[in-house]
């Protein structure tokens, strides 16, 4: 068998390309490493560290959102339903905005001034919430506020690890987003601590002077200067031309030169830079329309060329789906175990567990994706569907230990789509298109999320327990695994098909 047709009959990443990028990564590495000693290396684990410091700071407010849940029913007296508003406010929110952020937001702003408003916001948005006295005012601040907070947070950071990372991307995006895990683990035995001390409006504005400390660590995430990140899109740029190159040559249909390639490239590149904002609407003496005006910054804040990719067309229904059982597992934990009688502060070890393995879980996959023991998406659906079968044993649950047991498994599970995908957009569709890519998932993300929340509060308060809700979640871990398997299973027979047309052409022109 020739080289050409092991990649044809393989998994590997950039399937569609003909190329495999994960083979020549040490190359590319030493490339980018001769042009600039702080990728893989020096200051980029630094940036890394800090980054990891933030999403700890963070998670401990998203991931241990359960222990705050059950304070606002008790304090607010107010149903699940109404209650589960406010996370699905906060993930619509933090998904709208990453959007733009990432695209529009990264173009005038360092990733360092971004996280600085983060933290400022995050901030504001307990210490308002102290004063509240209605869920309403709740959905603002802890939905809407933290949702932006989070959004100027997540997106630009995990940027910010792709461009100092290239050889140990998977292993760098693990551990960052491991943090998340690491902030559940930590704080909420001592928000519980604090809510049964100082109260409930006490315990909210303690968490906000901890919030505050994102300002301090976002001073460790210096930005790449612009010209090491043009000098890596040129060093690349011949290299991707070959592999577009490869790509549109595999399909029958399509014959495309490589001087037009390159002027579609260059084509793309100007209309990236010399976009101007501030541009009169007024352009060469005639008015254009307000609806050609509102489609000119979409097509800048979306670039909907990636929906021709195969994997962008498939991986955005396996994350926006499977974010479903990832995010809300982790949330409802807590208010599941409260209502088969288990201890406040036994759910609060509980929170604390589920974050634990959570905490290990993200940093093994990405230990045993950059050992190349597993590819980082055959670990996201071998974990998504560990985690659906284990919402699916809900019944069972019925002891403190059974919820122990849960907790385990899910948590070591649930989080690897979110801690490898910015890894899997990188290989799969590369750091230039990572922006667009990771802002149109968030984006989808937030829709599915956003409608999410109020469907499972609705399905505890109609039949009284969490089990039809875990349904619900293992059913949206499943999906999204079958999707994937689907995708890659469609994307290989293709693959052979279009080799097979080859072949034969060859032989009946012979």
């Amino acid at each position: 068998m020739t080289e050409n047709e092991k990649e044809i009959l393989s998994f590997e990443l950039h399937e569609e390309d003909g190329t495999n990028q994960r083979c020549n990564g040490d190359e590319r590495s030493s490339r980018l490493e001769h042009g600039n000693k702080n990728v893989d290396s020096g200051w980029a684990w630094v940036v890394l560290a800090g980054a990891t410091i933030q999403f700890c700071i963070m998670g401990s407010v998203t991931k241990g959102m359960g222990v705050f849940f059950n304070g606002f029913i008790d304090h607010f007296e107010s149903s699940s339903a109404v209650t589960s508003i406010i996370p699905g406010v906060f993930h619509a929110t933090y998904s709208f905005f990453s959007l733009p952020f990432l695209t529009i937001g990264l173009r005038f702003f360092s990733t360092r001034q971004l996280v600085i408003t983060a933290g400022i916001l995050s901030g504001m948005s307990f210490i308002i919430a102290c004063l509240a006295n209605s869920v309403k005012v709740l959905i603002f601040t802890y939905g809407v506020i933290l949702g932006i907070s989070f959004a100027l947070l997540h997106g630009p950071v995990s940027y910010l690890i792709g461009v100092y990372f290239v050889k140990r991307r998977n292993l760098a995006q693990a551990i960052c987003g491991s943090g998340f895990g690491l902030g559940g683990l930590i704080f909420p035995p001592i928000y519980t601590y604090l809510i049964e001390k100082y109260g409930l409006r006490g315990g909210l504005l303690l968490t906000g002077g901890v919030q505050l400390n994102i300002v301090a660590f976002a001073l460790l995430l210096r930005p790449q200067s612009s010209n090491v990140l043009k000098e890596r899109e040129t060093k690349t740029k011949q290299q991707e031309i070959n592999e577009n190159m490869t790509a549109f040559k595999s399909k029958p249909e399509t014959s495309v030169s490589p001087e037009e390639l390159q002027t579609f490239f260059n084509k793309k590149q100007n209309i990236e830079e010399k976009f101007d904002f501030k541009e009169s609407i007024v352009c060469s003496g005639t008015r254009k329309s307000v609806l050609n005006r509102l489609l000119q910054w979409l097509t800048v804040i979306v670039d909907y060329t990636l929906f021709k990719h195969w994997f962008m067309r498939v991986y955005i229904g396996v994350f926006c789906i499977g974010c479903i059982g990832v995010i809300y597992n982790v949330i409802y934990i807590a208010p599941f175990a409260k209502d088969n009688n288990v201890s406040v502060n036994d759910v609060a070890i509980l929170v604390s567990i589920v974050n634990t393995c959570d905490f290990i879980g993200r940093i093994m996959n990405g230990v045993i994706t950059d050992r190349k023991i597993l590819k980082n998406y055959q670990s996201v659906i071998l974990t998504s569907s560990i985690t659906a079968i284990s919402m699916a044993l809900a019944p069972l649950y019925t002891k403190y230990w059974h919820f122990v047991v849960y907790g385990v498994i899910s948590g070591l599970n649930a989080g690897c789509l979110l801690a490898l995908t910015p890894a899997i957009i990188g290989d799969f569709l590369g750091m230039e298109n990572f922006r667009s890519a990771m802002g149109i998932l968030m984006f989808g993300e937030g829709i599915t999320t956003g409608l999410a929340a109020p469907f499972i509060g609705y399905l505890r308060d109609i039949t009284g327990s969490y089990v039809a809700s875990l349904y619900f979640m293992s059913a949206c871990s499943l999906i999204s695994a079958i999707i994937f398997i689907g995708g890659l299973l469609g994307k290989r027979h293709w693959t052979l098909i279009i080799k097979k047309s080859n072949d034969h052409g060859k032989r009946t022109s012979l």
